[in-house]
């Protein structure tokens, strides 16, 4: 899949409390466009601003083509806390 970003529409977006919290971003992947399982968002930040975090962020960028794990099920008897059985 090919993509030019040049044509792509980015929406804005910023903090009311933090002037230099403001980016423009777009999806130029998504189930749209055809991708199956996958999407991707494109980031645009002009010199001196930044996208900040959020609280629950992980602290280091996360990437994977796997599968996302999945809990283990109640009936598996994993993911218990200590102590107790089923």
């Amino acid at each position: 899949m090919n993509v030019d970003l040049s044509k792509l529409e980015l929406d804005e977006g910023w903090s009311d409390s933090d002037d230099t919290r403001q980016m423009k971003f777009g999806f130029p992947v998504h189930a749209g466009t055809g991708a199956a399982s996958t999407s991707i968002v494109y980031v645009d930040l002009e010199a001196g601003t930044h996208v900040g975090t959020h609280p629950a962020a992980r602290r280091r960028p996360y990437s994977s083509s796997r599968e996302p794990r999945r809990p283990p099920s109640p009936a598996s008897g994993r993911g218990s806390p200590k102590g107790r059985s089923r």
